[in-house]
């Protein structure tokens, strides 16, 4: 599971942690026993903090989905104060995901909102919890807006059609 290599750095890593923090030496020690005994049994013990890779088709939806979002709330920005409405301007923002039911979209999401500082715009203090599924309703407006190719410039109609239901 863990080549030679990967089990000395590792173990070297573990080193310096212990000469770092000595109130833990115990615990590094046994670590770093696991790596230069080739107790790949253990190796759970050292790798439970590190996650498998995380599936490139949920972060490339996350990814439309933000995308969508800014594209939606600048181009509500440019509307005349006519066309804006309290109704739109909240069927335009971003709810987040369910952190229980949708939770891969909600951790990457957060993320990329808080972690990798993007997608400023549609930062808020509310968190991203929207606590209901929206992936449904957001699949079905990354659709339509799909079948806008993906404009940032949308119109009053354009904007409509991607969030009526």
């Amino acid at each position: 599971m863990l080549s030679k290599a990967e089990r000395v750095i590792l173990a070297n890593q573990y080193e310096i942690m212990k000469a770092l923090d000595s109130e833990a030496s115990d615990y590094y020690e046994s670590k770093i026993a696991i790596l230069r005994g080739g107790y790949s049994r253990y190796y759970g013990e050292i790798l439970d903090t590190v996650d498998d890779d995380f599936p490139e088709e949920i972060s490339d939806e996350v990814v439309n989905i933000l995308r969508m979002f800014r594209s939606l709330l600048f181009s509500y920005q440019d509307l005349s104060d006519e066309e804006k409405s309290d109704v739109l301007q909240r069927k335009i923002s971003f709810k987040g995901f369910d952190g229980n039911e949708e939770g891969d979209h909600y951790n990457f999401c957060k993320y990329l909102l808080n972690d990798a500082d993007s997608f400023h715009e549609l930062q808020t203090s509310k968190g991203y919890n929207s606590h209901r599924n929206t992936l449904p309703g957001y699949r079905r407006m990354l659709r339509k807006w799909e079948e806008l190719k993906k404009k940032d410039n949308l119109s009053f109609n354009d904007i409509n059609h991607i969030v009526e239901n």
